[in-house]
């Protein structure tokens, strides 16, 4: 196992302050990266990364909407901005 660690943007209201997380992944994974990075004309690794994880969340989330209303409430709670009653709309503008 290999540990990645990476900087990741807090939500807005941490007033642009980064954190950083560490994730193991696996050698063939860590070796893939390394390559993508290389092929990807010196990609950083943190937007690598970064966009991975944003796609991989939006997927799962557009799946199951249960679990964006879980997402939703654990996300509001993190920030502590309270949910205010109603439904959740998806919005898709590519979509018409």
């Amino acid at each position: 196992m290999y540990r990645l660690e990476e900087v990741s943007q807090l939500p807005p209201s941490s007033k642009g302050r980064q954190t950083t997380f560490s994730v193991e992944i696996p050698e063939d994974l860590a070796t893939d990266l390394a390559a993508f990075l290389q092929a990807h004309y010196d990609a950083v690794r943190n937007t690598v990364v970064r966009k991975a994880l944003r796609v991989f969340i939006d997927e799962a989330l557009r799946a199951e909407p249960a679990m964006r209303g879980r997402f939703l409430k654990a996300r509001d709670e993190l920030l502590g901005t309270p949910r205010l009653p109603g439904r959740v709309v998806e919005f898709n503008p590519e979509r018409e």
